[in-house]
């Protein structure tokens, strides 16, 4: 997603607009299990720098033909501001005073593949079944205790959510009830 995001701003500051931001799936060969990602299409080529990401395994990856969404550049962008990941955020994540607190691993929207099967591998559900019981049986907590648990990227600080703790499985959860999107935290 961060490639798509620089290289939309990059374009638009160019005038260039003649391109869609796909949000879809990658494959292997051999497997069931799809992993979200993001490129961009111009006249009819990929523009993916970072699918090599996957080109490390022996099973070779693919497109998943069924694509989740297609955005123009300008709604790519809106989407962005709406749910910013800055870099900053990232590095937040990682500095030394926040090493003992559980971090942001994904979101419901991109935790699960188009059969419900969990594509996070730092999450401890197998499906949106398990996911949904886990919410469901999980404890409402503070604010406060939410805070002192994880480390939440700034974007996330002031919305107004209900925070839970998967006790079972030690998974915090940021629930936006705007937005109906929980964020999760292992």
């Amino acid at each position: 997603m961060a490639f798509a995001t620089w290289f939309t701003k990059v374009a638009l500051k160019k005038d260039i607009t003649n391109f869609i931001v796909v949000e879809g799936w990658v494959k292997y060969k051999e497997e069931r299990n799809w992993r979200q990602h993001t490129w961009i299409e111009m006249e009819g080529e990929k523009i993916d720098p970072t699918f090599d990401q996957f080109s490390h395994y022996e099973n070779k990856p693919s497109y998943v033909k069924k694509v989740k969404a297609k955005y123009s550049p300008q709604e790519y962008l809106d989407l962005d501001k709406k749910y910013p990941l800055s870099k900053s955020d990232w590095k937040d994540a990682i500095t030394e005073s926040n090493k003992n607190k559980k971090h942001l691993v994904g979101t419901c929207v991109n935790a699960f593949d188009l059969d419900g099967n969990c594509n996070i591998p730092q999450l401890p559900y197998k499906d949106t079944t398990e996911f949904a019981q886990a919410e469901e049986n999980a404890t409402k907590i503070t604010k406060e205790d939410f805070i002192n648990a994880v480390n939440i990227p700034q974007n996330l600080k002031h919305i107004d959510a209900i925070y839970l703790h998967d006790q079972n499985n030690n998974v915090y959860m940021l629930y936006d009830d705007n937005n109906d999107i929980h964020y999760l935290f292992v």
